[in-house]
């Protein structure tokens, strides 16, 4: 360390990677709050069509749950020694397997059960079950999205 530096003071190395820590956070959290309103969207769909059946209007903006599981993080964040209760890690352990499972199996029955509609190279092809360029487009961002958003979860898993 050169003389001029205080002992103890961090450095501008630890502030960077403090920040890159706090970006990286605050991204993740968006993403779990976006995550957990679009699944409760579905599930409310899913509950719906199935007691009016597939051709009433079920639609619901995700604002409201968006807000919801705001709350729900911020009363949960005042709970005392929330970190020292081990029981949460095994059931966020078995939640994990769970979903995992699940996916791997719904991946598995679609690949089964053989091709369903023409894609090619580009993707699926527009008029099929791509209505425009443009929504096109937009699935494709929300693909890539959903890969950054699984950058955090890699980082739990390791």
């Amino acid at each position: 360390p050169t003389p001029s530096r205080r002992r103890g003071s961090p450095s501008g190395e630890v502030w960077f990677c403090g920040l890159c820590q706090y970006a990286n956070l605050v991204r993740t959290v968006i993403g779990y709050t976006i995550t957990a309103s679009t699944s409760a969207t579905a599930l409310y769909k899913a509950n719906c069509f199935h007691s009016k059946g597939h051709s009433a209007d079920c639609g619901v903006y995700t604002t409201m749950y968006m807000v919801v599981f705001g709350i729900s993080q911020i009363v949960f964040s005042q709970l005392p020694n929330l970190h020292e209760m081990a029981w949460l890690s095994i059931l966020a352990a078995v939640m994990s397997i769970s979903y995992s499972t699940i996916g791997v199996g719904l991946s598995l029955a679609q690949t089964i059960s053989g091709p369903i509609s023409k894609t090619t190279m580009g993707g699926t092809a527009i008029g099929v079950d791509v209505a425009s360029s443009a929504q096109k487009i937009w699935l494709t961002l929300q693909a890539l999205g959903n890969i950054a958003f699984a950058y955090s979860y890699s980082m739990v898993l390791i």
